[in-house]
């Protein structure tokens, strides 16, 4: 817990150095990117696939996060 909280205290920090040169947008996408590429990672060493049979629950949850990320973002900057 005291990790976890930890880095949530770092992600602000790096939030609020990286407001003066990108936009919240701009912000959201390179952590999702950085994220992407890690569980990309971590599923090609363990030979998994990223086939679900949850689509739409999957598109519904990446939309509504992004769109209360940007809002975080946009509220700490």
């Amino acid at each position: 817990m005291l990790v976890a909280g930890f880095l949530f205290g770092c992600m602000g920090v790096f939030v609020k150095l990286g407001a003066a040169h990108f936009s919240s947008g701009e912000l959201v996408f390179y952590r999702s990117l950085f994220g992407l590429l890690l569980v990309y990672a971590m599923l090609r060493r363990r030979n998994l696939s990223f086939a679900t049979p949850h689509t739409m629950g999957h598109i519904w949850r990446g939309l509504s996060g992004s769109a209360a990320m940007i809002l975080f973002f946009y509220c700490i900057t």
